[in-house]
């Protein structure tokens, strides 16, 4: 679905045409955003060409979702009573799942009052956007050099995340799952999900304050990586020409070679 928040940020700071990082603890840090037209005409940087933002839409209640080190099983209660009753999870969900890792690090997330998505139409080349504007965003903000940048163009945000991250090959986390008739029959159901007793580290992050604002739990866009080269004007022309390079505006011995990747389209 994209790179994943292990500590969600509020929509407020994390929009669809944000510029920032992830700090080590995985907390965004902004450092500009493209829908400040005045501060980006100043530094340069052109705004990307058909970047037409798109309709929040409402994309309901997905199933948990886990890391890739850690494996899903799913239970229904009629077939397995007796296990069931061992997970903690409560007698009135009709299924469940239990969340194990393979390699001892498992991470689970689950966004019980659904998800809604943020972007733009589809359009720009972002990555060519990325390289084509690199030497003005690190003249804008010479800070990008010391982190991975990400220029955010789709957010996945909810209500409220419950997140369980683990590092014990033995621990098994369960989610519950109950949906009634009438939820069952509709394309969007109503469903409801219940935490397990059970293997507990949960993290609930709830909207902050009486504002319900919502929290990104999910993102795409495009990374920048800026690599110093070594070994001065010589290392300089063995990649010139083969790769994206720019000049440090704070050092003018220093050139970086612009690494762009995207992710989630």
């Amino acid at each position: 679905m994209g790179t994943s928040m292990y500590e969600p940020s509020f929509v407020s700071v994390m929009q669809p045409g944000s510029c920032g990082y992830l700090d080590k603890l995985g907390c965004w840090q902004p450092m500009f955003s493209l829908s400040d037209a005045n501060a980006l005409q100043t530094a340069g940087i052109v705004m990307p060409e058909k970047a037409i933002p798109m309709p929040a839409i409402h994309i309901g209640t997905p199933k948990p979702l886990h890391a890739n080190t850690t494996k899903s099983t799913e239970h229904h209660f009629e077939l397995e009573p007796p296990l069931a009753a061992a997970t903690g999870v409560p007698a009135t969900c009709s299924m469940w799942w239990d969340f194990t890792s393979r390699y001892g690090l498992g991470a689970v997330l689950a966004c019980p009052s659904g998800l809604r998505k943020e972007g733009y139409f589809e359009g720009p080349d972002w990555a060519r956007w990325a390289r084509d504007n690199a030497s003005a965003i690190i003249k804008h903000r010479p800070k990008v050099k010391d982190h991975n940048i990400w220029i955010i163009t789709t957010i996945y945000a909810t209500k409220e995340a419950w997140i369980n991250v683990w590092g014990d090959k033995e621990n098994v986390v369960s989610i519950g799952f109950s949906a009634g008739v009438e939820g069952i029959a509709k394309v969007a159901p109503s469903v409801e999900f219940s935490k397990s007793s059970s293997g507990s580290n949960w993290r609930t992050i709830p909207a902050r304050g009486t504002s319900k604002e919502d929290v990104v739990v999910f993102f795409h866009g495009v990374e920048m990586e800026f690599t110093r080269i070594k070994f001065g004007t010589a290392g300089l022309r063995e990649v010139r020409g083969k790769a994206q390079v720019v000049q440090d505006p704070e050092d003018k011995e220093a050139w970086y070679e612009v690494g762009v990747k995207t992710v989630g389209f």
